[in-house]
């Protein structure tokens, strides 16, 4: 009886308060005495709403009887969350390998020195979500999808405020070369051919 009216409680509170995530996690430990299925959807829910819950539930003894269940969930969400950060990681790459390209192709034609090729933070960010990946772990596996998200996201923000220097750098050797060209053309005063560029 004092189960139900906890329950009851729990209910009316999480319907007024549904921002408060700690109140889901009161409402599971009860559920699983009650009502396992439902105790697992309300597991789903507060681990989409913040994954750090993962870690309690593990050391809750209240779902030491459905331990089985939830970590099939945890599975599950580990499998679907490293798909998607592969997805992102192979199109970070994929974009990484066009950037070097295009500065290797600027280099060769304007011998300038790359500010942001083989960039050692962003290795590291790499590197980093790979091993967060194998570790297989619920948690680390979301962190892994946040660095990717944030962090390789702002270090490419970075990136695109070093290329807008790159080129503009790029374009004043350009114009330079030429001024140079045209000063020298008009310097020597060549009778039959002046090469202005415009």
């Amino acid at each position: 009886q004092l189960i139900i009216e906890a329950k009851q409680c729990l209910e009316e509170a999480v319907a007024l308060s549904p921002d408060i995530h700690e109140l889901f996690y009161q409402l599971s430990i009860i559920e699983a005495q009650i009502n396992t299925e439902k105790a697992i959807l309300l597991i789903i829910k507060l681990l989409n709403f913040d994954i750090r819950y993962s870690l309690k539930i593990e050391n809750e003894a209240a779902f030491d009887d459905i331990r089985e269940d939830i970590h099939k969930v945890y599975q599950e969400m580990i499998e679907s969350q490293s798909t998607e950060i592969m997805y992102y990681y192979n199109n970070i790459e994929a974009t990484i390998n066009k950037i070097s390209e295009y500065i290797e192709n600027c280099n060769s034609i304007l011998s300038i020195k790359n500010s942001f090729q083989e960039d050692i933070k962003l290795t590291q960010i790499m590197q980093r979500t790979i091993e967060l990946i194998d570790r297989k772990s619920l948690l680390d596996v979301y962190t892994a999808g946040m660095i990717l998200k944030n962090e390789i996201f702002a270090l490419f923000e970075e990136f695109k405020k070093s290329a807008s220097a790159y080129i503009d750098n790029g374009l004043e050797i350009l114009e330079r070369e030429k001024t140079k060209i045209n000063n020298e053309y008009v310097r020597k005063k060549k009778k039959y051919f002046i090469y202005s560029i415009n």
